[in-house]
């Protein structure tokens, strides 16, 4: 491994923890009746098209596993969440095109699609064994989550737009 791949490794997750951080304090601070946005899965999705699937899909399952620790509930609903969340949001990787990928509206329709699979897998799961209906919480909880997480991600694609506006595509 190089130690160019060893820096980005280590920004990435330096990065991941202080949204988690953020995800716990800034995002309980701008929750709308118990709705958050969901700043490590935009993470996911900023990481996929940056650097990849196997990227997304490693930097998602340790995203999961870390709030699946500090919730201390269900371990392992939240990796698989977010690591499906990695796989999928991968799949719209291209190497040649990463900052109109990430500059163009197509990041937020992807973020919401990947958005609403990761809280169906979520909800699915977290909901076993109690009363509480999976449709019923996933209409009110799910739709909304990813709504107000796309919402969230028009900052990083302002961001990606304007830059590849003033320099073209980015370089590594």
């Amino acid at each position: 491994m190089s130690a160019s791949s060893v820096k980005w490794i280590f920004q990435y997750i330096g990065v991941g923890a202080v949204l988690l951080v953020l995800q716990a304090t800034v995002g309980r601070l701008v929750a709308i009746e118990n709705v958050q946005p969901d700043f490590l899965l935009i993470w996911i999705i900023f990481v996929a098209l940056r650097r990849g699937q196997l990227s997304a899909v490693t930097i998602g399952s340790l995203a999961g596993l870390v709030t699946d620790l500090a919730s201390g509930e269900f371990l392992g609903v939240g990796v698989l969440a977010k690591a499906t969340a990695g796989f999928l949001s991968g799949f719209f990787y291209r190497s040649n095109q990463i900052a109109q990928s990430l500059g163009s509206p197509w990041f937020l329709g992807i973020v919401f699609l990947v958005g609403i699979v990761h809280n169906v897998i979520f909800f699915f799961f977290y909901l076993q064994g109690t009363h509480i209906g999976f449709w019923t919480s996933f209409r009110v909880l799910g739709i909304l989550s990813a709504v107000y997480t796309t919402a969230f991600a028009a900052i990083p694609n302002i961001v990606y737009r304007r830059r590849y506006e003033e320099w073209g595509e980015l370089s590594e």
